[in-house]
């Protein structure tokens, strides 16, 4: 047991400091989750991406969904839905880290984190086109449509981005409901 008085006073500030430490690690951790840069950097990798594994694409079936005619980078929710109802061939890519995605994404998404983006567009197949998103709701999700069409192929950025989506009631995976079932079955 501390007796000296400095003693005790070393013990309390260590404790506090302890539990201040604990609170900027958990702060660290749900930053990702609450919001995105503007800027958004990415983690360090090694000169070859080795440990990069790209995502596979299993191509929808249905008509070629038509984006073309929306000019830019940027294609509205509504466009991007009512093609989707129309059953139109599209694939969406979550541009999020791969944590959030497991957490949450759009129904059939893939997972492609912007920080992989210029080592994974190339193998994507370039006859499709792709939907990207992310929460902010257009940093991360440009950085991947960018580096798509780099590569060849068709992209556009969910304008609204997936809080959005997910906000208007559009299937997610999980999907927000009661029983925990796929938003799809």
């Amino acid at each position: 047991m501390l007796t000296h008085p400095s003693l005790r006073r070393l013990s309390f500030h260590t404790r506090i400091s302890r539990r201040m430490w604990r609170h900027i690690a958990m702060a660290a951790m749900l930053s990702p989750l609450l919001a995105c840069s503007s800027e958004p950097t990415a983690p360090p990798t090694n000169a070859d991406d080795a440990g990069t594994t790209c995502p596979g694409v299993s191509l929808p079936g249905g008509e070629d969904a038509d984006f073309s005619s929306v000019s830019g980078l940027f294609v509205p929710m509504s466009k991007v839905r009512a093609e989707l109802d129309k059953g139109a061939r599209f694939v969406f890519v979550d541009a999020r880290p791969s944590g959030d995605f497991a957490m949450h994404h759009i129904l059939g998404a893939i997972s492609l984190p912007f920080f992989d983006a210029s080592v994974c567009a190339a193998s994507l197949p370039l006859d499709v086109w792709y939907i990207t998103y992310c929460g902010c709701p257009h940093a991360e999700s440009s950085i991947v449509a960018k580096a798509i069409i780099a590569a060849g192929g068709k992209a556009k950025v969910l304008d609204e981005g997936y809080i959005a989506w997910k906000e208007a009631g559009h299937p997610i995976y999980p999907a927000a409901s009661v029983t925990g079932t796929d938003a799809g079955s």
